[in-house]
């Protein structure tokens, strides 16, 4: 049966709260991922083209950085849907997930300096399996036993959201070894984590009634 979202009946002011004070680091992190990109000063004209095209890798690596917080962004946004109350285990477990995304313009930055590094690729790597990871953990202590989610939710929903949760994680951690290979691999292998999400999602859609 195709996934149908529950609507949560009730909501209590902590989660609204929580839900509203995580789009707005996320906003801010996505924002700050564009600083990555120098600003050129004091080109003459001559020079501007030259300095435009040799933008192009500071570019990418923001558009990767981009898609990727996008992805831990709807993943966030599709287990919240999900939840229906809270407490202060959920409340601690956000506040450190959303400490690893507003810290992801870091090691995007140290991307766009060192990106031929293998350091760089496993800072880059480790950060994001931190975000994966304590997004994990949060769905996990959210759906254990229906402690946070309606009690009717059903429990294949539970697992299919866990595997989906899983992607990111496992990806950035394979990466690791990836990176010692060749840091461009790495860096390449992040965009998976989209394309895994999508065709997960698809093949969801497309399971028949």
């Amino acid at each position: 049966m195709p996934e149908q979202y529950e609507q949560r009946a009730e909501v209590d002011t902590a989660l609204e709260c929580t839900i509203f004070l995580s789009d707005g680091v996320f906003a801010i992190a996505i924002t700050l991922l564009v600083l990555a990109i120098g600003v050129l000063a004091g080109k003459t004209a001559k020079e501007l083209p030259g300095a435009l095209i040799g933008l192009w890798p500071s570019i990418a690596t923001y558009a990767l950085s981009f898609i990727v917080v996008g992805a831990y962004w709807m993943a966030h946004q599709r287990i919240f849907h999900y939840i229906t109350r809270s407490d202060s285990g959920l409340l601690w477990l956000n506040v450190l997930f959303l400490l690893t995304v507003a810290f992801l313009p870091v090691p995007t930055n140290v991307i766009v300096r060192y990106g031929n590094l293998t350091a760089a690729a496993v800072f880059y790597a480790l950060s994001l399996t931190a975000s994966g990871l304590l997004l994990l953990a949060l769905w996990r202590y959210a759906s254990a036993h229906h402690r946070l989610v309606d009690t009717k939710l059903d429990a294949a929903l539970i697992a299919r959201q866990t595997r989906r949760l899983l992607i990111a994680p496992v990806i950035a951690v394979l990466s690791i070894g990836l990176a010692f290979v060749g840091p461009y691999l790495a860096e390449a292998s992040w965009l998976l984590i989209s394309v895994a999400v999508f065709l997960r999602e698809r093949k969801l859609r497309r399971r028949p009634t």
